[in-house]
Order: C-alpha cells, then sequence, then structure tokens
C-alpha cells in the first residue's frame, strides 16, 4: 500500500530544489515547475504549486488521529489564530500547537505570523490511498 499526500509546495522547498534539482527526483515536479513557481512568488508572495509525495503508512497513522483531523478540519474552514482554535475545541492552548506543530512537521500546514500570533494555514489538499 502505497500513500501519497498532494500539498502546496512551500518557498524553503522551492528553493532547495533551485540549490539541488536532484531533489526532484521522486516528485511530481519539474525544475521547469521550480522555476516558475519562484517567479510567481517573487511577484505575488506566493504560488499556486502543488507537489505530490509518498508519506510511510505510520505519518499517515498519525496523521488520521481524531484530534489533528479535527484540526485539519477547523484550518481548512476558518483562519484562526492558535488561542482561538483551543478555545473552539476546549483543548489547551499548548495541546493544540502540539498537534499543530506535528501538522507543520509533516508539511500539511504551515504557520503565517501576524505579530507575535500564529495562524495555521492548510496546505493539504488531498491524500490518496493506492493498495
Amino acid at each position: 500500500m502505497k500513500i501519497y499526500v498532494r500539498r502546496k509546495i512551500l518557498f524553503d522547498e522551492i528553493l532547495s530544489f533551485m540549490k539541488n534539482p536532484q531533489l526532484l527526483q521522486n516528485t511530481n515536479l519539474s525544475i521547469e515547475d521550480v522555476k516558475k513557481a519562484y517567479l510567481e512568488y517573487e511577484e505575488e508572495g506566493e504560488t499556486d504549486l502543488e507537489i505530490i509525495e509518498q508519506i510511510p503508512y505510520g505519518t499517515f497513522l498519525k496523521l488520521m488521529q481524531p484530534k489533528p483531523v479535527e484540526l485539519i478540519e477547523i484550518i481548512k474552514n476558518e483562519q484562526l489564530y492558535i488561542s482561538e482554535i483551543a478555545r473552539k475545541l476546549n483543548r489547551s492552548i499548548s495541546n493544540v500547537y502540539y498537534d499543530l506543530k506535528i501538522l507543520n512537521k509533516h508539511k500539511i500546514i504551515s504557520f503565517n505570523k501576524s505579530g507575535k500570533y500564529s495562524i495555521p494555514i492548510l496546505l493539504l489538499k488531498e491524500i490518496r490511498i493506492n493498495i
């Protein structure tokens, strides 16, 4: 069984691919895609480029636990500060932040900084399981 995630690419990844195009070998992207995304980012501050990558089964299981899924649903529908998410879920800010850091580590979300506060932004577009 193979599990794939389709998500928006991060600017840091674009820079990594530009510096080392060999990293593109196991992705759906070409160096031309990355160059175009770099130019888009330079002009508009963001890009719509998406990457498809395989994730380990254990990671998939961790991400599909009830609490991370609940966070993904909220982030998909609303842009809220972490404290607002915690209040909405009736959870502590530290526990919500911990779960968000796991989602961030696996590039399911990223954080937009707004002053001293962070707003989680969903990068995930699709999860596909091939049997």
